[in-house]
């Protein structure tokens, strides 16, 4: 799945391994860490090779500022620019001979504090990057549900990628013991939220269904994007709460996060969807848009042939992780 991996620890390149201190004592305490998981592409044009890299950093930021509890992140020492991420990026994948590589980019933060439960006015942070070649050959994939919730919005904004999440770990490493990829989650009415690692799509009958934020899921960046290309193509969207019986009988169903971006869902507990056909009228778009589109790998296509939906869903989100304009 990955290769070798080169680390950044505030700043300085510290290629295969980590210093014995490099986790402050409230990170250990409390988990007072926040995340960011993307992939990296050669010869992509978008900064850093890294699609959305800004919509990550945005969401970053805003969970330093929960974790500190300091709005103004100038104040917080060692937080630097937006921009600067971009340049480090770079710089280790040069240092690591990267460039021409598919890559998972990590960015990690810890927040250093004295005062424990209260905020402190003058907080550090420290700054992790971790690259590492990625091969994203996973094909469809077997879901199943598990007994693990969403944790309420009312305890933790859900929205935010905090350290803390164990939940997710332990719903995932279930799912894996009897044999499928990733897990389902729901929330504590029962509905349908997410997966262990990413959103959850379906489609049925000419509209698409995510689960809402009500559900107390990580509205994912990829998720996201793809909501906003599905609008702007007039491709109808549902985002609400849902049982799982809707999950079931949906034609076909896919997962998204920003590593592997599209997935598709083959199985949900031994239930197959069906594969109906995409509208005409989609079809016929999706022919005209395909000469716009970066073309995909072999295995790609392979992965996304099974239902012609599945393949307009892939160009759409091709075609707008590629534009300049929304990075």
């Amino acid at each position: 799945m990955t290769g070798h991996p080169c680390f950044m620890y505030n700043d300085e390149i510290i290629s295969d391994h980590l210093p014995e201190d490099t986790v402050p004592i409230q990170a250990l305490r409390y988990g007072t860490g926040c995340f960011e998981t993307m992939r990296s592409e050669a010869g992509c044009t978008v900064p850093a090779g890294v699609p959305f890299l800004f919509d990550h950093l945005h969401r970053m930021y805003d969970a330093i500022r929960y974790l500190t509890g300091i709005p103004d992140l100038q104040a917080i020492a060692n937080c630097p620019p937006k921009e600067s991420w971009v340049d480090n990026v770079k710089r280790i994948k040069s240092h690591a001979n990267l460039q021409h590589k598919l890559c998972l980019v990590r960015f990690q933060v810890w927040i250093e504090d004295q005062n424990g439960f209260y905020i402190d006015s003058e907080p550090n942070i420290h700054r992790l990057i971790e690259i590492r070649a990625f091969n994203d050959t996973g094909g469809p994939i077997d879901l199943c549900y598990v007994p693990h919730q969403t944790i309420s919005s009312k305890s933790r904004p859900a929205q935010l990628k905090l350290s803390n999440m164990l939940h997710y770990r332990d719903a995932f490493r279930t799912a894996r013991s009897i044999g499928a990829h990733d897990a389902i989650l729901q929330n504590s009415d029962g509905y349908l939220a997410e997966t262990a690692i990413a959103n959850l799509f379906w489609y049925k009958n000419g509209t698409v269904f995510t689960p809402s934020e009500e559900t107390n899921i990580l509205p994912g960046i990829t998720r996201n994007r793809l909501l906003e290309a599905f609008r702007k193509e007039g491709i109808p969207c549902s985002e609400g709460t849902y049982t799982p019986d809707a999950l079931e009988q949906a034609d076909v169903a896919w997962i998204t996060n920003s590593l592997r971006e599209i997935t598709p869902v083959r199985s949900i507990s031994g239930i197959f969807p069906r594969r109906d056909p995409v509208p005409n009228q989609k079809q016929e778009s999706s022919q005209k848009d395909a000469t716009k589109t970066k073309q995909p790998a072999a295995h790609v296509i392979k992965r996304y042939q099974h239902h012609p939906f599945l393949h307009r869903v892939y160009e759409l989100y091709q075609q707008v992780k590629y534009s300049t304009d929304v990075q």
